[in-house]
């Protein structure tokens, strides 16, 4: 069986959950990742590992902004036709919206019907614009499965989504939850070997808050940088680190220059996945800032719940659902409220870290989000809807 994911290049998120998957599905599944070059997809590429068979789609913008997209989608069209008679899928599996839809559009035309789609959606329906909306409606019939990566997101698309003890919706059995997976085992090895070598007497430092996540205003980074000053005032020392990068920098870097807390403000851009681990096992407080307009699952809040440090994070209905539930290891602040996020950093700098259960946490993540899970889950649903689509065919 081949299958083809297809997303824009950067989209380092999407791709890391494609990659998990490359290496715990059965054997005799081939996974195609295709990237596409353009979109307005301002990260760098992704490498891919040996499990993947790499296909680039690299579109050149044209002069004119109004002209670009139109040109751009034309490429897209042209290129993905050729890929699919050059790859010959069983699967296509699309993510984001864009190039999820002129992808849904090729995947129309008759000489390509045969081919069996499934669609993920990773955000909330309401954060993408209109165009965005109509074409993801209006291309919806083509997919085999679609597939929602929590319940959040399932309800966004459709408010009558009610799915049953394996994800499945009951009123269309089309349509289902499976969650984002992450290497549980992976990280806790890496969280071990840190808690290894820090020694038992802690030493004198700065105080480090850190949040991950892309510099876009969605994150929610300018919550924590308007906190700052008062939480300055109490730990002078006090830092906070932004492992991503995006568009806001510039914003948020004059924010903290108005604020008089530059000093306290380091973005250092992305850096190695074990090494982000290790700076959220080190951290004093993993803060996730997110506002509720886009974030469909968080995968760096999975990942933070596994590293025994205390964790703030915005009350929005996917971490809410992801958490489960408020803790002395994991405390929610009022989404878009920079005072209500200062004071639970605030209560969380002042308390023991050594009373907090991290081990409910953890035990949560393995339960819900292993990649392992994950992966039972969408080799089932690819053997699934194979084997409808041989059955409506004979």
């Amino acid at each position: 069986m081949k299958i083809l994911h297809c997303d824009r290049a950067g989209a380092l998120a999407i791709w890391q959950v494609v990659e998990n998957l490359s290496t715990t599905l059965p054997d005799g599944i081939e996974i195609v990742g295709c990237r596409v070059h353009g979109f307005r997809s301002s990260l760098e590429p992704v490498a891919f590992s040996s499990r993947i068979v790499g296909s680039d789609i690299y579109l050149k913008p044209g002069r004119l902004p109004a002209l670009s997209r139109l040109l751009e989608a034309f490429q897209f069209v042209r290129a993905f036709r050729k890929l699919l008679l050059r790859e010959r899928p069983d699967i296509v599996h699309l993510h984001f919206a864009m190039p999820g839809i002129l992808s849904k559009l090729v995947l129309t035309f008759p000489s390509n019907r045969k081919v069996i789609l499934v669609s993920t959606g990773h955000e909330l329906f309401g954060s993408m614009n209109a165009l965005l909306r109509g074409g993801t409606r209006l291309f919806e019939f083509r997919s085999n499965a679609v597939v929602y990566v929590s319940q959040s997101v399932g309800r966004s698309y459709r408010p009558s989504f009610d799915p049953d003890e394996s994800g499945v919706d009951r009123e269309d059995t089309r349509h289902r939850v499976i969650y984002n997976g992450i290497d549980t085992n992976a990280i806790q090895n890496v969280v071990q070997q840190v808690n290894a070598k820090v020694p038992m007497t802690p030493s004198v430092r700065r105080p480090t808050l850190l949040s991950v996540g892309r510099l876009v205003q969605e994150k929610g980074h300018e919550l924590v940088i308007q906190a700052l000053p008062g939480l300055v005032r109490q730990h002078p020392d006090l830092c906070y680190v932004v492992l991503g990068e995006g568009p806001y920098r510039g914003h948020l870097l004059e924010l903290a220059r108005s604020l008089d807390v530059a000093q306290h403000v380091q973005l250092s851009g992305w850096i190695d996945h074990d090494q982000a681990i290790r700076q959220m096992v080190l951290a004093d407080v993993v803060i996730m800032p997110s506002r509720s307009v886009q974030e469909g699952f968080g995968l760096a809040l999975a990942e933070a719940m596994l590293c025994g440090t205390p964790i703030v994070a915005s009350r929005i209905p996917v971490f809410e659902e992801v958490a489960d539930d408020d803790s002395n290891a994991l405390r929610f602040f009022t989404d878009g409220d920079s005072s209500s996020l200062g004071q639970t950093i605030s209560d969380v700098l002042a308390s023991d870290p050594n009373e907090a259960n991290f081990d409910l946490l953890s035990q949560r993540v393995r339960e819900k989000f292993d990649v392992q899970r994950m992966s039972q889950a969408y080799a089932d649903l690819y053997a699934e809807v194979l084997a409808d689509s041989q059955t409506r065919g004979r």
